[in-house]
C-alpha cells in the first residue's frame, strides 16, 4: 500500500475537519505516520498505517467543543464518522456513494455557485474551486510528516 497516498487522503480528511492545518509534531517510518497538525490552534491528531495489503487504515481526530472521529479501515470492511459533544456523541449514516459520484456532485454544486456571500462583493457569484490548491497544501503536509522532520524553534 501507499503511504504518501494514504497520507495525503488522511491530511485532506483533516483540513476538511478542522480548516487550514500546519504541522506541530510527526513521526514516520516505512509503514506508519503520526502528526500532531494545528488549525487556528485547535489540536488535530492523525495516524496512518499500511501493511502489506493495499488497503490503508486511516484516522483523523479533531478535538475542539465538538469533537470529529473519522475511521476508515478498508480491510476490516468498517468506516465511521463518529460527532461527540457535551450533549452525547452520534454516528453519521453511512454514504453508499462512489469517489467517482462524490467528485462529480462536488464539481456540480461548485459550478452553480455554492459561494460564501462573505467571499465576494457579488453575492450570486459562483464559488472558485480550490482543489489544486487544497491538494498541493495537503501533498506538502504529507511530505512534511514522512520526513519526519520538527518544527523549527
Amino acid at each position: 500500500a501507499d503511504l504518501g497516498g494514504a497520507l495525503r487522503d488522511l491530511v485532506a480528511w483533516a483540513r476538511i475537519l478542522a480548516g487550514p492545518l500546519e504541522v506541530e509534531n510527526s513521526r514516520a517510518d516505512a509503514g506508519s505516520a503520526s502528526a500532531l497538525l494545528l488549525a487556528a490552534r485547535t489540536p488535530v491528531l492523525v495516524r496512518v498505517a499500511v501493511g502489506s495489503v493495499p488497503r490503508p487504515f486511516l484516522r483523523v481526530t479533531a478535538l475542539g467543543e465538538t469533537g470529529v472521529d473519522v475511521v476508515i479501515d478498508e480491510l476490516g470492511g468498517r468506516s465511521a464518522i463518529t460527532v461527540a459533544a457535551s450533549s452525547g456523541s452520534r454516528v453519521l449514516p453511512r454514504r453508499f456513494e462512489t469517489p467517482e459520484r462524490l467528485t462529480l456532485r462536488a464539481a456540480v454544486a461548485d459550478l452553480v455557485g455554492s459561494a460564501d456571500p462573505s467571499d465576494s462583493a457579488d453575492p450570486s457569484a459562483p464559488a472558485v474551486p480550490t482543489d489544486l490548491e487544497d491538494l498541493l497544501s495537503d501533498v506538502r503536509i504529507a511530505e512534511r510528516i514522512l520526513g519526519g522532520r520538527q518544527p523549527a524553534p
